[in-house]
């Protein structure tokens, strides 16, 4: 009888024991799963709604914390990120873009002439020419002081590069004859133009003098899968050019690539990398060049060196932004044939600040991370909206 009694306390004490490691084991899993969604709840950024537009802006960019727009009615202005409206004044017949020259603080919009502007967006001087328009890189801004623009020609699509001082007294002109519908150009601080033609041949415009090395053409056997070529500047002087898109052939028994040549300031071949998907999107910055592509995001030295890559998860890396504080990634996905985008926000240690996720309205949102604060807006139409923590 004692031994059943003992072992009947074994067996109820056994109950207990395992009765309080399942209480634990259940508090500990609510404890997580809370946490969990705590951790979750931070990380989602917050949208706050700035501003209603009357019409949808052509352009923006941010000035410190501020948000600056450009419209199809000629329109400047300055909104903060209350919404409070800091500037708004009628520059031109239309604003194609806004470039901000942070050396002096002054800006320099693109209309159907070239408006400069300074700290206080009082005009200092207009540059534009008949049956000429603005034409994209629009402006560089060279050591010295003086500043480029670019143009084209409505005639015969010809670009002209005018060479004006700080004073704005134009000190040269210099014709390119049309390069194609599809090619394009970069300037650098000493005032050297490279260009790249739609069929791969790359040049050099120092002055009134030409640079052409043999075998510099990007072109190959797989010519007529790749279009769209860009080029541009880094630091040092080094030039890195290539082809934007890729159409891959389903039939072609040949594995296409995308191939990214880094040259040197002489068009000296430095090195060469692929990519196996179109690029979305290039951002090219003091000590490096950034490449968005359908497979990832791409991060290169000006020698073409790789620095860091990550790799395509889920949806589809579009574009990259970044500041002194922080770093923007924006990829973009489907369902139910609407396309939504991601956004996370980190810091330039890599931590995560936060995501942000959302279908939009409109195809093409305009999105500009704030110039120096852990935050970034969103123009979607005439909507602006900030994100943040």
């Amino acid at each position: 009888m004692k031994k059943k009694l003992e072992k009947k306390k074994r067996k109820n004490i056994k109950h207990i024991v395992i009765a309080l490691l399942v209480s634990l084991v259940i508090i500990l899993s609510g404890a997580f799963i809370s946490y969990k969604l705590l951790t979750l709840k931070e990380s989602i950024l917050t949208e706050t709604h700035v501003k209603s537009l009357s019409e949808n802006p052509t352009c923006a960019i941010s000035v410190g914390d501020n948000l600056l727009i450009g419209n199809a009615q000629g329109y400047v202005a300055l909104f903060s990120p209350t919404g409070e409206s800091k500037f708004i004044k009628k520059i031109d017949e239309k604003v194609f873009g806004i470039v901000h020259n942070k050396s002096n603080n002054s800006f320099i919009v693109a209309c159907t002439s070239y408006h400069v502007l300074d700290e206080n967006f009082k005009e200092l001087c207009k540059i534009g020419f008949e049956n000429f328009i603005p034409k994209d890189p629009y402006v560089a801004f060279l050591e010295n002081g003086d500043m480029m623009f670019v143009f084209q020609s409505l005639k015969d699509l010809s670009y002209q590069i005018v060479r004006v001082n700080s004073a704005c007294k134009v000190v040269s002109k210099n014709v390119i004859p049309d390069m194609g519908q599809n090619s394009s150009l970069a300037i650098n601080s000493s005032g050297n133009v490279a260009l790249a033609l739609e069929n791969g041949d790359l040049y050099i415009l120092s002055g009134d003098k030409i640079l052409k090395q043999d075998h510099t053409t990007l072109k190959n056997s797989m010519s007529s899968y790749v279009n769209s070529i860009f080029v541009n500047f880094l630091n040092g002087g080094n030039i890195v050019s290539g082809y934007r898109n890729l159409v891959v052939d389903p039939t072609a028994k040949e594995k296409l690539s995308l191939k990214v040549v880094f040259f040197s300031n002489q068009l000296v071949k430095q090195n060469t990398v692929e990519f196996s998907s179109s690029i979305n999107n290039i951002l090219p910055l003091q000590n490096k060049i950034v490449f968005s592509t359908s497979s990832g995001f791409y991060f290169y030295n000006s020698n073409g060196e790789l620095l860091n890559s990550i790799p395509k998860i889920d949806n589809i890396p579009y574009a990259y932004f970044e500041n002194s504080l922080t770093q923007l990634f924006l990829y973009k996905g489907e369902n139910n044939d609407k396309n939504y985008y991601q956004l996370i926000l980190k810091e330039n240690n890599g931590k995560e600040i936060g995501r942000f996720v959302k279908i939009f309205n409109i195809d093409n949102p305009i999105f500009v991370l704030s110039q120096n604060s852990k935050s970034f807006y969103v123009i979607e139409g005439t909507e602006i909206t900030l994100i943040q923590k």
